[in-house]
């Protein structure tokens, strides 16, 4: 069985180096081919190494494989290609379906208080994220999560489930599919999820999941880092936690070296771990009690 895989990063060339162990894989287009590490997986499998442009540009209906996988694959698969591989595509997509679909859906189950998360292979369709359910791994959200460590766990389990279909594809065994119920869809957008100026009216528990949905530390977030503005440029919150205090939203009750503690809806938080100007900073001396932060739509 000879395998293309499109996709980037740590999932995709965990992917890739499993396949070429099993000697499927054939080909390989990333953004990424440049790289050693992903040449030298492409190398040792014998497959042709291509620029993720040639998804679009032609190049990937010049040889088509038994079927194509999407790994953490930014591009989406034109449906000439679909067409191709004659709908043996599939896509590892790091959130459960149909509820959360498109980007940066790990943020948004933290952000959206989620208990339980899943990743999931579905087949590719030209709609993004639309194809019938293959197979999905659930697993817990743990109370400190964050954007980053959830995205890695996503891909990590997701990744360990897309080899597990490989396996059984090369067993010649059929996939089982389930369609998806679209009326309960849900698309996240990459510019739905870039604003990290923090809502004061929201809760406690909701201020702290958005705090920690944005905080990649020690990568930068390829979407927002929860923020608070400042005279001397904008501080970043990577952690926060829930207070019993009360005050008027975005009232500024302490500044302590426990951390910097501000009224939101219904109570109150302490933030914790502050970053200004790329190092560690300290609540004492921020803001004066009683100064009201601005949020949202000035709030």
């Amino acid at each position: 069985m000879r395998i293309a895989l499109a996709g980037e990063d740590r999932p995709a060339q965990r992917v890739a180096a499993a396949l070429s162990e099993a000697g499927h894989l054939a080909a390989w287009f990333t953004a990424q081919y440049d790289q050693p590490r992903v040449a030298s997986l492409a190398g040792k499998a014998g497959a042709t190494l291509h620029p993720d442009t040639g998804l679009s540009d032609g190049t990937a209906l010049k040889t088509t494989y038994d079927w194509l996988l999407t790994v953490n694959c930014a591009r989406l698969v034109p449906a000439e290609v679909l067409d191709a591989y004659k709908g043996q595509a599939l896509n590892l997509h790091n959130g459960p379906l149909p509820a959360y679909a498109g980007r940066h859906v790990t943020q948004w189950g933290i952000r959206n208080g989620e208990s339980r998360f899943a990743s999931t292979i579905h087949y590719l369709e030209s709609g993004i994220d639309t194809g019938d359910v293959v197979a999905e791994t659930w697993y817990d959200i743990g109370p400190t999560e964050t954007g980053l460590s959830l995205f890695d766990r996503s891909f990590r389990l997701g990744t360990d489930l897309m080899l597990q279909v490989v396996e059984t594809l090369a067993a010649g065994s059929s996939l089982p599919r389930r369609k998806q119920d679209l009326t309960l869809r849900h698309l996240y957008r990459h510019k739905d999820a870039l604003d990290g100026r923090i809502d004061w009216r929201w809760s406690p528990r909701q201020v702290v999941d958005f705090i920690r949905a944005g905080n990649y530390a020690p990568l930068s977030s390829p979407t927002y880092t929860a923020h608070l503005a400042h005279a001397d440029g904008p501080i970043l919150v990577l952690r926060a936690e829930p207070i019993d205090a009360k005050g008027k939203p975005g009232e500024v009750l302490s500044a302590e070296s426990e951390g910097l503690t501000v009224a939101c809806g219904g109570g109150a938080v302490r933030l914790t771990q502050l970053k200004r100007n790329g190092k560690a900073c300290t609540a004492p001396g921020l803001y004066d009690p009683g100064t009201i932060l601005p949020g949202r739509d000035g709030v």
